[in-house]
């Protein structure tokens, strides 16, 4: 599944940060933003207007100081195929779709 954002693309990595159900994102040249809620993801999917997929991963060190504890931000890595992110197999996960849904 994924959830879109009408014009959220600037917030998209953060976006799929806060959310532990998200395992990437796609944005488009509109600034459109897809977050992906399924595992096993890749790139390699439709065009969509420029967008590229960027898989969830853990950074290798935990945040320091001055946070009460330290914490694992997670990194984004941009895959080497074009196109949005698609399943392993092959497939789109299925659509969730939050039309003008803006900053938030």
């Amino acid at each position: 599944a994924h959830e879109y954002f009408h014009n959220a693309g600037q917030d998209c990595s953060t976006k799929c940060a806060a959310d532990a159900k998200c395992h990437g994102y796609s944005v488009n040249t509109h600034n459109y933003c897809l977050l992906w809620m399924q595992e096993d993801l890749k790139g390699g999917g439709a065009a969509w207007s420029g967008a590229n997929c960027y898989v969830k991963g853990l950074a290798a060190e935990p945040t320091p100081a001055p946070t009460a504890e330290a914490t694992t931000a997670p990194t984004f890595t941009l895959q080497d195929e074009p196109g949005i992110c698609i399943t392993s197999s092959g497939h789109v996960p299925a659509l969730e779709a939050f039309h003008n849904a803006g900053q938030d």
